[in-house]
C-alpha cells in the first residue's frame, strides 16, 4: 500500500456510494475523508508500537498523541449530528483532548492497534452518520462555542473534522516520521 490508488481511499460507504440528489458539499467531504484515512494508513505503517511515544525534538505530537486526538475529534462527528460519542471519556478529557501534552511515557497511551481500529470504526460511522444527516441539521449552527465564529453551521464543523482537522495532524506525523529518519510515504509517478 505504498501508493494512491482510488479504489482503497473511495471504497464503498464513500463518496462513491453517497445517496442522490444529498449536498455536493459532504459527498467532496467524504472523499476527502477517505482520502487522509488511506493518508494515515501509509503513514502509520512501518511505526513499531514501541516507537509510538517517541519525541525525536522537544515538544513534537509523537504519533500515540495524534492517533489518539485525531480519533477523538473523529468521535466529535457524531456529537455534532446529535449522536452519542463511543470513546472512553478519559481519552477525551485526559490524554488527547484540548490542552492534553504529549509525554513519552509509552504504558500512558492505548496500542497502535487500537488507536488505528478506533479511527477506522469511526471512519465507517462518521461516512454512514454525514450521509443520513438531514440538509436542515448541516444548515443549523453547531454548540461548540469555540469555533462558532468560523464555522458557524453543523456542516461546517463537520467538514472541518473530516479534512482540515486530520490533514493538519497528518502533517506533524509526516514530520514526526522524517525526524526518526522514516521515508516519506508518497510515491508519485516520474
Amino acid at each position: 500500500m505504498d501508493t494512491f490508488d482510488r479504489s482503497e481511499y473511495n471504497r464503498p460507504g464513500g463518496a462513491r456510494d453517497f445517496p442522490a440528489g444529498r449536498s455536493d458539499m459532504m459527498r467532496r467531504e467524504c472523499t476527502l475523508y477517505g482520502f487522509t484515512m488511506h493518508y494515515l494508513r501509509l503513514l502509520v505503517e512501518g511505526i513499531d508500537d514501541a516507537q509510538m511515544a517517541v519525541q525525536p525534538a522537544p515538544q513534537i505530537n509523537h504519533p500515540a498523541w495524534l492517533l489518539g486526538h485525531l480519533a477523538i475529534a473523529a468521535d466529535y462527528v457524531p456529537l455534532v449530528l446529535g449522536e452519542k460519542m463511543s470513546l472512553p471519556e478519559a481519552w477525551h478529557k485526559q490524554l488527547f483532548g484540548p490542552g492534553s501534552l504529549p509525554t513519552t511515557e509509552r504504558d500512558r497511551y492505548p496500542s497502535k492497534a487500537e488507536l488505528v481500529a478506533s479511527l477506522e470504526r469511526l471512519y465507517e460511522r462518521n461516512l454512514q452518520l454525514v450521509a443520513a444527516a438531514p440538509e436542515a441539521t448541516l444548515a443549523a449552527p453547531h454548540k461548540i462555542e469555540f469555533f462558532l465564529p468560523l464555522l458557524p453551521t453543523v456542516g461546517d464543523m463537520v467538514a472541518h473534522l473530516m479534512s482540515t482537522h486530520v490533514a493538519f495532524h497528518l502533517g506533524q506525523l509526516s514530520t514526526w516520521r522524517r525526524l526518526m529518519g522514516l521515508p516519506g510515504v508518497l510515491k508519485f509517478p516520474a
